[in-house]
Protein backbone atom coordinates (compact mmCIF):
# COMPACT_ATOMS: atom_id res chain seq x y z
CA UNK A 1 0.00 0.00 0.00
CA UNK A 2 1.42 3.34 -0.51
CA UNK A 3 2.75 5.48 1.96
CA UNK A 4 0.28 8.57 1.90
CA UNK A 5 -2.78 6.45 1.10
CA UNK A 6 -1.71 4.07 4.30
CA UNK A 7 -0.83 7.64 6.83
CA UNK A 8 -4.53 9.26 5.30
CA UNK A 9 -6.32 6.23 6.71
CA UNK A 10 -5.19 5.91 10.00
CA UNK A 11 -5.88 8.87 11.77
CA UNK A 12 -4.53 7.70 15.52
CA UNK A 13 -0.85 7.20 13.75
CA UNK A 14 1.79 8.29 16.59
CA UNK A 15 4.99 10.69 14.80
CA UNK A 16 7.29 10.40 13.82
CA UNK A 17 6.42 6.98 12.29
CA UNK A 18 8.67 4.83 10.68
CA UNK A 19 8.31 2.13 8.28
CA UNK A 20 10.12 0.03 5.51
CA UNK A 21 8.42 -2.14 2.58
CA UNK A 22 9.55 -4.37 -0.06
CA UNK A 23 7.81 -4.99 -3.13
CA UNK A 24 7.23 -5.02 -6.77
CA UNK A 25 6.92 -1.22 -8.12
CA UNK A 26 5.40 -0.35 -11.98
CA UNK A 27 6.47 2.54 -13.96
CA UNK A 28 3.72 4.11 -16.45
CA UNK A 29 5.79 5.53 -18.73
CA UNK A 30 8.09 4.05 -21.99
CA UNK A 31 10.47 1.65 -21.22
CA UNK A 32 13.83 1.99 -22.71
CA UNK A 33 17.43 0.33 -21.78
CA UNK A 34 18.06 -0.28 -18.38
CA UNK A 35 14.59 1.02 -17.59
CA UNK A 36 11.93 -1.98 -16.88
CA UNK A 37 8.36 -1.10 -16.39
CA UNK A 38 8.47 -3.71 -13.33
CA UNK A 39 11.24 -3.83 -10.77
CA UNK A 40 11.48 -4.85 -6.98
CA UNK A 41 12.34 -1.41 -4.55
CA UNK A 42 12.52 -1.47 -0.89
CA UNK A 43 11.31 1.86 0.98
CA UNK A 44 12.60 3.34 4.07
CA UNK A 45 9.98 6.02 5.50
CA UNK A 46 10.14 8.30 8.26
CA UNK A 47 6.80 10.65 8.46
CA UNK A 48 6.39 13.45 10.81
CA UNK A 49 9.71 14.37 11.79
CA UNK A 50 10.92 18.18 11.00
CA UNK A 51 14.41 16.60 12.18
CA UNK A 52 17.18 16.34 9.59
CA UNK A 53 18.52 13.25 12.07
CA UNK A 54 15.41 11.60 10.49
CA UNK A 55 17.09 11.33 7.16
CA UNK A 56 20.14 10.33 8.99
CA UNK A 57 18.56 7.61 10.49
CA UNK A 58 17.35 6.44 6.92
CA UNK A 59 20.85 6.74 5.33
CA UNK A 60 22.15 4.81 8.74
CA UNK A 61 20.03 2.05 7.94
CA UNK A 62 21.05 1.37 4.18
CA UNK A 63 24.43 1.84 5.20
CA UNK A 64 23.90 -0.68 7.70
CA UNK A 65 22.13 -3.08 5.70
CA UNK A 66 24.20 -3.51 2.99
CA UNK A 67 27.05 -3.45 4.98
CA UNK A 68 25.22 -7.20 7.09
CA UNK A 69 24.77 -8.04 3.61
CA UNK A 70 27.68 -8.41 2.70
CA UNK A 71 27.51 -6.33 -0.34
CA UNK A 72 31.07 -5.09 -0.58
CA UNK A 73 32.07 -1.18 -1.82
CA UNK A 74 28.67 0.84 -2.49
CA UNK A 75 28.02 4.54 -2.43
CA UNK A 76 25.23 6.39 -1.47
CA UNK A 77 24.53 9.17 -3.32
CA UNK A 78 22.63 12.25 -1.74
CA UNK A 79 20.40 14.59 -4.03
CA UNK A 80 18.89 18.08 -1.71
CA UNK A 81 17.53 20.36 -3.73
CA UNK A 82 17.46 23.01 -0.60
CA UNK A 83 21.43 22.75 -0.54
CA UNK A 84 21.91 22.92 -4.64
CA UNK A 85 19.77 25.87 -4.37
CA UNK A 86 21.96 27.29 -1.23
CA UNK A 87 25.03 26.74 -3.60
CA UNK A 88 23.46 28.81 -6.84
CA UNK A 89 22.35 31.53 -4.62
CA UNK A 90 25.68 31.57 -2.92
CA UNK A 91 27.58 32.38 -6.08
CA UNK A 92 24.86 35.10 -7.53
CA UNK A 93 22.43 33.02 -9.26
CA UNK A 94 18.69 34.17 -7.63
CA UNK A 95 16.54 34.44 -10.48
CA UNK A 96 13.81 31.25 -9.85
CA UNK A 97 14.46 31.14 -14.45
CA UNK A 98 18.05 31.09 -13.65
CA UNK A 99 18.00 28.40 -11.08
CA UNK A 100 15.52 26.34 -12.85
CA UNK A 101 17.69 26.63 -16.06
CA UNK A 102 20.52 25.62 -13.57
CA UNK A 103 19.15 22.40 -12.06
CA UNK A 104 18.10 21.46 -15.73
CA UNK A 105 21.64 21.35 -16.58
CA UNK A 106 22.41 19.81 -13.21
CA UNK A 107 20.75 16.84 -14.54
CA UNK A 108 22.37 16.67 -17.61
CA UNK A 109 26.24 16.05 -14.98
CA UNK A 110 26.69 12.48 -15.52
CA UNK A 111 25.05 12.44 -19.37
CA UNK A 112 27.25 15.45 -21.64
CA UNK A 113 30.79 16.09 -21.67
CA UNK A 114 31.68 19.41 -19.40
CA UNK A 115 32.11 21.85 -22.69
CA UNK A 116 28.36 20.98 -23.40
CA UNK A 117 27.40 21.74 -19.93
CA UNK A 118 29.00 25.33 -20.14
CA UNK A 119 27.23 26.05 -23.48
CA UNK A 120 23.66 25.16 -21.58
CA UNK A 121 24.94 27.03 -18.23
CA UNK A 122 25.02 29.73 -21.04
CA UNK A 123 21.54 29.70 -22.08
CA UNK A 124 20.50 30.66 -18.30
CA UNK A 125 22.99 33.45 -18.06
CA UNK A 126 25.47 31.28 -15.62
CA UNK A 127 29.17 32.15 -16.49
CA UNK A 128 32.07 29.62 -17.14
CA UNK A 129 33.19 30.62 -13.77
CA UNK A 130 29.99 30.17 -12.08
CA UNK A 131 29.71 26.80 -13.63
CA UNK A 132 32.98 25.45 -12.55
CA UNK A 133 31.92 26.38 -9.29
CA UNK A 134 29.22 24.84 -9.38
CA UNK A 135 30.35 21.50 -10.76
CA UNK A 136 33.09 21.69 -8.14
CA UNK A 137 30.46 22.37 -5.54
CA UNK A 138 28.91 19.50 -6.95
CA UNK A 139 31.28 17.09 -6.95
CA UNK A 140 32.52 16.73 -3.24
CA UNK A 141 33.08 13.53 -1.97
CA UNK A 142 32.52 12.90 1.96
CA UNK A 143 34.26 10.29 4.02
CA UNK A 144 34.06 6.48 2.56
CA UNK A 145 33.66 4.11 5.53
CA UNK A 146 33.76 1.11 3.83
Amino acid sequence: MPLIRYISERTNIRLPFKRYQYGPVWRYEETRKGRYREFCQFDIDIVGSPSIAADAECISTIVDALGTLGVGRFDIVISSRKVVEGVLNYIGIKEKERIDGAMRTIDKIEKIPREKLYLEFRKYDIEKVQADEILNALSRKGAQNR
